[in-house]
């Protein structure tokens, strides 16, 4: 990543840390960058997928990017015995 790159709230989870940035022994070389970029990219595409919630239901609580981004956090205290 270039010395600009700016890590998102979501990518600074212990799961996220665990998952794409830490040097895993179980991955194969190329493994952990691949399918953290399949993430990120699925994560852009679906952007503006969960920004029309707001529009179909506005007085539900926040329903966009954010609030999945929140749930590696919320996944990363679930796992977190098994993240040690």
């Amino acid at each position: 990543m270039s010395d600009a790159y700016r890590a998102s709230a979501f990518e600074l989870s212990r799961l996220w840390q665990k998952a794409f940035a830490e040097q895993r022994a179980d991955a194969l070389p190329g493994e952990q960058p691949y399918f953290r970029q399949q993430l990120l990219s699925m994560r852009t595409r679906v952007e503006h997928l969960v920004s029309r919630i707001q529009v179909d239901m506005p007085h539900m609580t926040v329903h966009d990017v954010t609030h999945l981004d929140a749930l590696w956090e919320i996944a990363s205290i679930i796992a977190a015995k098994a993240l040690i």
